[in-house]
Protein backbone atom coordinates (compact mmCIF):
# COMPACT_ATOMS: atom_id res chain seq x y z
CA UNK A 1 0.00 0.00 0.00
CA UNK A 2 0.95 3.63 -0.71
CA UNK A 3 -0.48 5.84 1.25
CA UNK A 4 -1.03 9.32 -0.71
CA UNK A 5 -2.88 12.71 0.31
CA UNK A 6 -4.57 14.38 -2.59
CA UNK A 7 -6.20 17.90 -1.97
CA UNK A 8 -9.23 19.16 -3.20
CA UNK A 9 -10.86 22.63 -3.89
CA UNK A 10 -13.57 24.25 -5.70
CA UNK A 11 -14.93 27.77 -5.99
CA UNK A 12 -17.03 27.98 -9.33
CA UNK A 13 -20.29 26.41 -9.94
CA UNK A 14 -22.01 23.82 -7.31
CA UNK A 15 -18.36 23.22 -5.25
CA UNK A 16 -19.69 20.78 -3.05
CA UNK A 17 -20.75 18.85 -5.87
CA UNK A 18 -17.83 19.32 -7.39
CA UNK A 19 -15.59 18.03 -4.92
CA UNK A 20 -17.97 15.22 -3.89
CA UNK A 21 -17.71 13.63 -7.66
CA UNK A 22 -13.90 14.16 -7.91
CA UNK A 23 -13.84 11.78 -4.59
CA UNK A 24 -15.79 9.73 -6.52
CA UNK A 25 -14.30 9.17 -9.47
CA UNK A 26 -10.40 9.11 -7.58
CA UNK A 27 -12.31 6.16 -5.47
CA UNK A 28 -13.10 4.70 -8.93
CA UNK A 29 -9.41 3.94 -9.42
CA UNK A 30 -7.43 4.15 -6.30
CA UNK A 31 -8.76 2.55 -2.69
CA UNK A 32 -10.17 5.64 -0.48
CA UNK A 33 -8.81 5.10 2.75
CA UNK A 34 -9.85 8.30 4.64
CA UNK A 35 -11.57 11.62 4.25
CA UNK A 36 -11.55 15.03 6.16
CA UNK A 37 -14.35 17.80 6.81
CA UNK A 38 -14.71 20.09 3.75
CA UNK A 39 -13.60 23.99 4.80
CA UNK A 40 -14.85 26.72 3.27
CA UNK A 41 -11.32 29.38 2.93
CA UNK A 42 -10.56 32.33 1.58
CA UNK A 43 -8.65 32.41 -2.19
CA UNK A 44 -4.88 32.91 -1.85
CA UNK A 45 -2.62 34.20 -4.42
CA UNK A 46 -5.63 35.77 -6.25
CA UNK A 47 -8.31 37.49 -4.02
CA UNK A 48 -10.76 38.67 -6.35
CA UNK A 49 -12.69 35.42 -6.69
CA UNK A 50 -15.33 33.08 -4.39
CA UNK A 51 -14.13 31.00 -1.43
CA UNK A 52 -13.62 27.44 -1.88
CA UNK A 53 -14.66 24.72 -0.33
CA UNK A 54 -11.39 22.65 0.52
CA UNK A 55 -10.57 19.02 1.36
CA UNK A 56 -8.30 16.16 1.92
CA UNK A 57 -8.35 12.52 0.69
CA UNK A 58 -6.17 9.75 2.01
CA UNK A 59 -6.03 7.02 -0.68
CA UNK A 60 -3.65 4.14 -2.00
CA UNK A 61 -1.95 4.97 -5.22
CA UNK A 62 0.29 1.97 -5.75
CA UNK A 63 -1.03 1.09 -9.13
CA UNK A 64 0.08 4.44 -10.38
CA UNK A 65 3.63 6.01 -11.05
CA UNK A 66 3.50 9.38 -9.47
CA UNK A 67 3.15 10.58 -12.95
CA UNK A 68 0.25 8.17 -13.56
CA UNK A 69 -1.44 9.59 -10.99
CA UNK A 70 -1.13 13.08 -12.15
CA UNK A 71 -2.36 12.52 -15.73
CA UNK A 72 -5.29 10.32 -14.28
CA UNK A 73 -6.00 13.05 -11.74
CA UNK A 74 -5.91 16.02 -14.30
CA UNK A 75 -8.14 13.72 -16.23
CA UNK A 76 -10.66 13.65 -13.83
CA UNK A 77 -10.86 17.80 -13.73
CA UNK A 78 -11.44 17.64 -17.36
CA UNK A 79 -14.30 15.36 -16.59
CA UNK A 80 -15.74 17.55 -14.04
CA UNK A 81 -15.13 20.63 -16.48
CA UNK A 82 -12.05 22.42 -15.26
CA UNK A 83 -10.52 25.12 -17.49
CA UNK A 84 -7.54 26.26 -17.08
CA UNK A 85 -7.03 30.23 -16.60
CA UNK A 86 -4.48 31.14 -14.84
CA UNK A 87 -2.34 30.49 -11.54
CA UNK A 88 -3.97 30.65 -8.72
CA UNK A 89 -7.47 31.81 -10.01
CA UNK A 90 -11.16 30.48 -10.08
CA UNK A 91 -11.66 26.93 -10.87
CA UNK A 92 -14.79 24.34 -10.71
CA UNK A 93 -12.18 21.72 -9.34
CA UNK A 94 -8.72 21.31 -8.13
CA UNK A 95 -6.77 17.95 -7.23
CA UNK A 96 -3.65 18.34 -6.13
CA UNK A 97 -0.88 15.68 -5.26
CA UNK A 98 0.17 16.65 -1.77
CA UNK A 99 2.41 13.78 -0.65
CA UNK A 100 2.83 10.26 -1.92
CA UNK A 101 4.54 7.88 0.73
CA UNK A 102 8.73 7.27 0.85
CA UNK A 103 8.74 9.70 -2.87
CA UNK A 104 10.15 12.88 -3.67
CA UNK A 105 10.13 14.41 -6.64
CA UNK A 106 10.65 17.56 -8.45
CA UNK A 107 10.73 18.08 -12.09
CA UNK A 108 8.64 20.43 -14.66
CA UNK A 109 5.37 18.72 -13.83
CA UNK A 110 5.58 17.53 -10.24
CA UNK A 111 6.76 18.17 -6.76
CA UNK A 112 6.01 15.82 -4.11
CA UNK A 113 5.46 16.28 -1.32
CA UNK A 114 3.89 19.58 -2.85
CA UNK A 115 6.26 22.97 -2.80
CA UNK A 116 3.20 25.08 -1.16
CA UNK A 117 1.02 22.03 1.08
CA UNK A 118 3.46 23.44 4.28
CA UNK A 119 2.21 27.51 3.75
CA UNK A 120 -1.23 26.57 2.86
CA UNK A 121 -3.53 26.67 6.27
CA UNK A 122 -6.60 25.12 3.96
CA UNK A 123 -4.54 22.04 3.42
CA UNK A 124 -3.29 21.39 6.51
CA UNK A 125 -5.82 22.01 8.68
CA UNK A 126 -8.01 19.16 6.48
CA UNK A 127 -4.96 16.91 6.64
CA UNK A 128 -4.64 17.12 10.35
CA UNK A 129 -7.94 15.16 10.79
CA UNK A 130 -5.86 12.37 8.70
CA UNK A 131 -2.84 12.43 10.11
CA UNK A 132 -0.34 14.56 12.96
CA UNK A 133 2.75 14.00 11.07
CA UNK A 134 4.19 13.48 7.55
CA UNK A 135 7.66 12.01 7.36
CA UNK A 136 9.58 14.32 4.89
CA UNK A 137 13.60 13.08 3.95
CA UNK A 138 15.09 12.25 7.51
CA UNK A 139 12.30 14.34 9.58
CA UNK A 140 9.02 14.18 10.92
CA UNK A 141 6.77 17.54 10.40
CA UNK A 142 4.47 17.74 13.26
CA UNK A 143 1.31 19.30 11.25
CA UNK A 144 -0.26 20.73 14.72
CA UNK A 145 2.89 22.78 15.32
CA UNK A 146 3.05 23.89 11.35
CA UNK A 147 -0.66 25.16 11.75
CA UNK A 148 0.13 26.78 15.35
CA UNK A 149 3.09 28.66 13.39
CA UNK A 150 1.32 29.81 10.13
CA UNK A 151 -1.79 31.11 12.41
CA UNK A 152 0.73 32.91 14.65
CA UNK A 153 -0.91 30.53 17.74
CA UNK A 154 -3.96 32.84 17.35
CA UNK A 155 -7.13 30.73 17.49
CA UNK A 156 -8.86 33.60 15.54
CA UNK A 157 -6.65 33.89 12.97
CA UNK A 158 -6.92 30.47 12.28
CA UNK A 159 -10.83 30.40 12.56
CA UNK A 160 -10.53 33.24 9.93
CA UNK A 161 -8.61 31.49 7.41
CA UNK A 162 -10.25 28.07 7.63
CA UNK A 163 -13.88 27.40 8.75
CA UNK A 164 -15.56 24.34 8.67
CA UNK A 165 -18.20 24.14 6.00
CA UNK A 166 -19.52 20.15 6.47
CA UNK A 167 -18.34 17.35 9.18
CA UNK A 168 -17.36 14.03 8.03
CA UNK A 169 -20.88 12.94 9.35
CA UNK A 170 -22.30 14.71 6.98
CA UNK A 171 -20.60 13.78 3.83
CA UNK A 172 -22.23 11.44 1.82
CA UNK A 173 -19.57 9.06 -0.64
CA UNK A 174 -21.59 6.43 -1.11
CA UNK A 175 -20.19 2.98 -0.63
Amino acid sequence: MTVTYLGLGANLGDREENILQAVLQIRNHCRLIAYSSIYITAPVGYSKQADFLNMVVEVDSSSYTPEGLLALLKNIEDKIGRKRTFRWGPRIIDIDILYIEGIQLDTEELTIPHSEMFERLFVLVPLLELTDTLPIGNRQVDLKDRINELAGGEEESLKSAVTLYKSKSDITING
